[in-house]
């Protein structure tokens, strides 16, 4: 599990960069993970946002990852991350983009 959550989570911060990058604010990504829109985000609709992120790397559709299947995407996640392309991320890469996916969601550090 905490092998899958890494990666995960680096996608999840490179998507929350992205989006801040493109201009996108906290409204437009709320309004996609809000399906029913309340204003809320509740753990269910968090979940299905998560299940469907898991089938597009999920290439072969047989519930499970393999390490060819997320490597890519992985790997963009982590060339986002390393601002300065020397192929190892320090704390400061790691803490800006973190910062930036706070930004992104109004939330304070």
């Amino acid at each position: 599990m905490t092998r899958t959550l890494l990666p995960l989570a680096l996608l999840a911060l490179t998507a929350a960069g992205s989006a801040q990058a493109q201009g996108f604010g906290a409204g437009r990504a709320m309004g996609k993970i809000d399906t029913n829109g309340d204003g809320l985000i509740s753990a269910s609709e968090v979940e299905s946002v998560n299940a469907m992120r898991f089938q597009r790397l999920d290439a072969n559709g047989n519930g499970a990852l393999t390490p060819e299947e997320f490597s890519a995407p992985a790997m963009q996640a982590f060339a986002a991350i390393d601002a300065n392309g020397d192929g190892a991320l320090s704390r400061t890469e790691i803490r800006a983009k973190a910062d930036a996916a706070r930004g992104l969601f109004g939330m304070a550090r």
